[in-house]
């Protein structure tokens, strides 16, 4: 199971990989790519249902500890351990950036990110109103949070193609934390819901990677218009694969 959550001021600070904003017109050196690993208790074994528990004291970084216990043992034989996450502290979201964690048991894994310097390059790029920044932003965060962890050269285009006045949306990443996208009517003002601006159509991926004899595609229809809930959709129906999805923005000025 997959939980993945984006929004512009909500980050976690395990398994982290840092992205700079790219749009069609600019690109910026990116950040390298650097995670926390995955650590196992010596009391949990392939063959044994474990337990995994998260700890943190609000406010202390270094207090963030995963520990796993053999569900067969009744004593709690967790060995706790403790990293150094102050590296990847980010006061006031001044960083664009993707956070990862996966459970001890590979059974879960989390992704949340902020993406606020990246919409905002958009918006200026592009001369965007609210309703096609918030698309745009929505679609990058959910192509962010589906794709996280695919190899540094694939790449994965998330495209929504709907007959409302917005005339479609599309984001495009890369497995180095690469983002490009554009919306068809940048201008549309905003006596339009989202929902409205987007109406009713599909929603396309498509996969591709140097190595690949061909690209990967998948569609579904938009369900809803508020495109993170579409593509958690499409995860369900077209990959089969299991996850709560959410992604949002805040806007001012």
């Amino acid at each position: 199971m997959m939980a993945v959550v984006g929004t512009t001021t909500t980050m976690m600070f395990l398994i982290t990989q840092s992205i700079r904003s790219t749009a069609f017109q600019s690109a910026r050196q990116l950040h390298p790519q650097r995670q926390v690993g995955m650590w196992r208790s010596a009391s949990t074994s392939g063959a044994t249902a474990g337990r995994t528990c998260f700890r943190h004291n609000a406010g202390d970084l270094s207090s963030w500890r995963i520990s796993s216990a053999s569900s067969g043992d009744d004593t709690s034989a967790a060995v706790p351990t403790t990293v150094d996450l102050s590296d990847y502290s980010n006061k006031n979201n001044l960083d664009d950036q993707v956070f990862s964690a996966i459970s001890a048991d590979g059974g879960l894994k989390v992704t949340v990110c902020t993406t606020r310097n990246l919409v905002n390059e958009f918006m200026i790029q592009h001369t965007m109103n609210a309703v096609p920044g918030d698309a745009l932003g929505r679609a990058t965060i959910t192509a962010l949070l589906a794709s996280n962890g695919m190899q540094a050269e694939q790449m994965f285009q998330l495209t929504l193609k709907g007959d409302g006045p917005l005339r479609g949306c599309c984001a495009v990443v890369n497995g180095k934390g690469g983002c490009k996208g554009y919306v068809g009517t940048p201008a549309l003002g905003d006596v339009f819901t989202l929902p409205q601006a987007i109406g009713q159509g599909t929603v396309q991926v498509v996969k591709n990677h140097p190595d690949w004899p061909n690209p990967y595609n998948g569609i579904t229809a938009i369900r809803h218009g508020d495109i993170d809930r579409d593509v958690g959709i499409y995860l369900a129906e077209s990959e089969q694969r299991s996850c709560a999805l959410a992604a949002g923005g805040a806007w001012k000025g």
